[in-house]
């Protein structure tokens, strides 16, 4: 497949996201359908449930390769370096001290799980290679940093000093079902497990079944809580001089710096698009969870969160069209609308006689 269609590809995937993010949070929310309270729920079953399936079956069916590892490290050098130019703008523009944090947190290590994942199923649909690059690259790259760094960030910078915080988060998140089904996933894929056993079938097609719901619930949980938090027109001016700022170092600074460190690192191919489609996501909510609990200016981090996420639809797709189109990249795999093995990750396994 050529450049195009690939790019072709991931504008569908976006404007189909945006979608079904629009019918959540313009029609069925104002119904009543869907409300506030309902977020955390479905937050918590993906957290906990949907995203350690997809991370398990993928890991569980390839081997961790030192070309990841590079892509890891590239994504871990574009988020700190985001970081560094996120704090700089904020001390040029003279931002409060709190403020100065939340552009940092929102600026740098994005929602790669929550909404990369999705886009990248879609816009590389059938390719597992893809999916357990992103996994690799999104929980390596950009989930242990943002939950060491940003807590970090947030305690530096916001008015609570509560520094024992920093630890139990990233202990915490040591303990998630989300690291535990990448480690064991990825041992799984480095040693002889019959995969293809009679009687792990069920298990793996239960893993099937809570995966297919990711996108579906990544969307309702971005509609419901797609909206300005309270008190933001007081503070528009500040944040119509911080918006593009923000935006341009999560989606544009961020991808095209992942680009060219994994360039010179030597990642290359469909690595290194997955590599800059992963770096290019807005802003995590789990910045703002950040900001909230340590009082880093979370009004401003919450919006600066949304924001990210609209202006996504646009900056994505471009981002990606830009950069990304390393030596020897071959285009997705296309699989037709029909085919079922699209949504079964595990159904082209033969079964042992």
């Amino acid at each position: 497949m050529s450049h195009l269609q690939t790019d072709l590809d991931l504008v569908e995937s976006v404007i189909a996201f945006a979608l079904v993010i629009g019918l959540v949070a313009l029609v069925l929310k104002p119904r009543g359908v869907l409300t506030d309270d309902d977020a955390p729920r479905y937050a918590g079953f993906i957290t906990q449930a949907v995203l350690p399936a997809v991370i398990f079956s993928q890991m569980s069916r390839t081997s961790v390769s030192g070309r990841q590892f590079l892509a890891v490290a590239a994504m871990m050098i574009a988020g700190a370096g985001s970081l560094a130019l996120a704090y700089a703008s904020g001390r040029l523009l003279k931002l409060p001290r709190a403020t100065t944090g939340a552009l940092m947190i929102a600026s740098s290590f994005g929602a790669a799980a929550m909404i990369g994942y999705p886009l990248v199923s879609f816009t590389y649909p059938g390719d597992q290679k893809a999916m357990a690059d992103a996994v690799v690259v999104s929980q390596l790259g950009i989930g242990l940093p943002l939950f060491i760094l940003c807590p970090l960030v947030a305690v530096h910078f916001g008015d609570r000093r509560d520094k024992a915080g920093v630890a139990a988060t990233t202990v915490a998140y040591l303990r998630s079902p989300i690291f535990v089904a990448l480690v064991v996933g990825a041992a799984v894929g480095a040693l002889p497990v019959p995969l293809d056993a009679p009687w792990l079938q069920p298990f793996l097609t239960a893993l099937d079944l809570l995966g297919s719901a990711l996108t579906v619930l990544a969307c309702v949980v971005l509609g419901i809580t797609l909206r300005l938090p309270r008190g933001w027109r007081s503070a528009r001016v500040r944040l119509l001089a911080i918006v593009p700022i923000s935006a341009a170092l999560a989606m544009v600074v961020q991808p095209l710096l992942a680009d060219g460190v994994g360039a010179v690192m030597g990642v290359g191919g469909e690595l290194r698009q997955v590599l800059v489609l992963v770096a290019a996501m807005p802003s995590a909510v789990m910045g703002t969870v950040f900001a909230a609990r340590y009082e880093c200016d979370p009004a401003t981090a919450s919006t600066l969160a949304v924001v990210n996420i609209c202006l996504s639809i646009v900056l994505v797709p471009v981002v990606f069209a830009v950069g990304g189109h390393g030596h020897g990249v071959r285009g997705p795999l296309r699989v037709r609308p029909g085919d079922r093995r699209r949504s079964r990750p595990f159904a082209n396994r033969r079964r042992s006689v």
